[in-house]
């Protein structure tokens, strides 16, 4: 039997898990659609991610069978199978997504010449390892890169918060231009974090914690959109696909950063292989539970076996990030992407309620 994750990992958990991918990447995209507003678009993405996170905090807490149990006594045996198949494909394109931006970090800002597909091979290797392990081993693995992401993250706001003109971000919602629900892909930090439901300690304030963590993650994102909206919400033509921190002094007339900016980044990017690790898990677990699996070796070659398709998408199918961007911003994605970000969330704390209604009925009818 697997392991079970402790409260305090799950909580980091989602804390590392929200701001991975929302606080590198996306506040830009916003912020070019959207100008000075962009910050605004941001509170609602990440509030939708909360609402999504309270669910599973509930299934968390209120569940005492594993998170597969409770997809399969609502949808069925083929319909849970049909859900989580939906949820796999979408899996290995976020993956991809998220990659490639790595890969745009690391060959725009910090290298001139950098060999994506070989330094891609290694990396896979270490996650499918970890996500072929015990859920504490993504547990451990978070509870030792937070100081270091919490650090990176504070080292952030001392370098970037006092450079722009905060008077920028008036008028409020005036001139509010761009599709900003394109990058609806970009949700759903939360929903992997499902498959931990039964598996987590349960103590207390469990649900407490979590809700706290998210929270406090959504607020850290949202205060550094804040920074890149009043900096670059008036110019939001030179904004680019990137965190953009290293052109805030050229803008705010303030003394430079020099590499500080891009040492910083890398280490923060920590957060991005954790969740990176987090979402392979849960395909891995996924894909076991079709196919009706349930040994070490079996996950072993699944997670081998996924880790091999999404080095196939990042460096064949979608080898640009145009290919990548235009893709995640398509139709037929972000529809795909619905059953594992609302979907997941939904039937988690459904089935969990009904089985709690149902077991308290029980033992009142008992005694």
């Amino acid at each position: 039997m697997e392991k079970t994750l402790t409260s305090r990992q799950f909580s980091v958990l989602a804390f590392t898990a929200a701001i991975a991918v929302k606080m590198f990447m996306l506040p830009s995209l916003l912020v070019a659609e959207a100008g000075r507003n962009g910050y605004i678009w941001m509170l609602v993405y990440v509030a939708i991610d909360l609402a999504a996170l309270a669910l599973i905090a509930v299934a968390a807490v209120k569940a005492k069978r594993s998170f597969y149990e409770l997809t399969e006594s609502v949808l069925g045996r083929i319909g849970a199978r049909v859900l989580l198949v939906l949820c796999a494909a979408y899996i290995l394109f976020k993956m991809t997504l998220m990659l490639s931006e790595v890969n745009v970090f690391f060959s725009e800002a910090m290298y001139e010449n950098f060999s994506w597909p070989v330094y891609l091979i290694p990396l896979l290797a270490v996650l499918a390892y970890a996500a072929a392990r015990s859920p504490r081993v993504v547990g451990r693995t978070a509870e030792i890169t937070l100081p270091f992401v919490a650090a990176s993250m504070l080292l952030l706001f001392v370098l970037s918060a006092t450079k722009p003109d905060y008077a920028n971000l008036l008028p409020v919602l005036r001139e509010s231009r761009g599709a900003v629900f394109d990058y609806t892909l970009w949700l759903g930090d939360f929903s992997p974090l499902a498959v931990f439901i039964g598996k987590i300690e349960r103590k207390k304030r469990t649900g407490t914690k979590l809700m706290l963590a998210g929270l406090a993650a959504g607020l850290a994102v949202v205060a550094f959109t804040v920074i890149l909206s009043a900096e670059y919400g008036n110019i939001s033509g030179l904004i680019e696909y990137g965190h953009n921190l290293g052109g805030l002094p050229t803008h705010s007339g303030s003394q430079n950063f020099g590499r500080l900016d891009l040492l910083v980044f890398a280490v923060w990017m920590t957060a991005v292989f954790l969740k990176l690790m987090l979402y392979l898990y849960a395909f891995v677990r996924h894909v076991l539970f079709v196919l009706r699996l349930n040994t070490p070796a079996a996950a072993y070659v699944v997670s081998a076996l996924a880790v091999a398709a999404v080095y196939a998408l990042s460096v064949f199918v979608f080898p640009t990030q145009a290919a990548v961007y235009g893709a995640a911003t398509g139709a037929v994605l972000r529809l795909l992407a619905l059953p594992e970000q609302v979907g997941i969330p939904v039937v988690a704390v459904t089935a969990a309620l009904v089985k709690h209604v149902r077991e308290r009925r029980r033992t009142h009818d008992q005694s």
